[in-house]
């Protein structure tokens, strides 16, 4: 009788188990927010060794300067603060400056920053919407592994699926990968020796690849976690002055 007991009750276990693994994209994006909400950092600075590639040699090294604040907002300047060249993300807008000029600007979902920062704290729908606007059918998803761990794989069905995809850690469920196709060409970047930094889960060296070639690579350093961020080193007529 003990045995038929302990048989129930194991099945009743697997089937719990079984209806909470996710079976959509949908149902990964909110297992993020749940897990991370409330605990993943809202600001966010540090500088990097920026180096980029052309036939498997560095061409060229760089150190940026970048911040981050949630939601969806972050500067990059290039070489030095006063250099005047550099990146502006604000309200899914890129704006691009050199030499203290704007040279243009345009509407831009930023897909790392969503995936890899915004999406633990913005409402699911919000995600669902700009991933949808993404390219990203959330209605598909697949197990993969991934650099020996396990991972879901959110956009395509089989792996081998020529579509935008990308790759959450299924343990700790913090972004790893992301594959778009873009015209003839196949852009792929890689969050990777993710790093716990004062209690903050931090990826610290991001790999871009195209047509499976690595093109730039950037190590992340003087990590920091502010409380508060002066937003108006976000407002485009503030670029050149921005400070942090």
């Amino acid at each position: 009788m003990k045995k038929v007991y302990f048989i129930i009750i194991g099945l009743c276990f697997l089937v719990v188990s079984c209806q909470n693994e996710p079976k959509y994209g949908f149902d990964v994006i909110e297992l993020m927010k749940s897990k991370y909400q409330n605990t993943w950092y809202k600001n966010f600075t540090f500088a990097q060794h920026v180096n980029k590639y052309k036939n498997d040699s560095v061409i060229s090294k760089e150190i940026w300067y970048e911040a981050y604040s949630y939601p969806n907002k972050l500067i990059i300047k290039f070489n030095d603060f006063s250099s005047g060249s550099g990146v502006l993300f604000n309200n899914d807008t890129v704006y691009h400056f050199k030499d203290s000029m704007l040279v243009t600007h345009y509407k831009r979902i930023h897909d790392l920053v969503l995936l890899g920062l915004d999406v633990y704290e913005q409402p699911v729908e919000v995600n669902f919407e700009k991933l949808k606007e993404l390219g990203y059918n959330l209605s598909k998803m697949c197990e993969a592994t991934f650099g020996g761990r396990e991972m879901y794989c959110i956009g395509v069905t089989d792996e081998q699926e020529q579509a935008n995809k990308f790759y959450i850690d299924k343990e700790f469920l913090y972004f790893v990968k992301n594959v778009k196709f873009q015209g003839d060409d196949i852009n792929e970047t890689v969050f990777s020796n993710y790093q716990t930094i004062d209690d903050k889960l931090v990826a610290t060296k991001i790999l871009f690849y195209k047509n499976n070639q690595l093109i730039m690579d950037e190590e992340y350093f003087n990590i920091k976690f502010p409380e508060e961020l002066d937003q108006n080193i976000f407002e485009p007529s503030n670029f050149l002055n921005a400070n942090w």
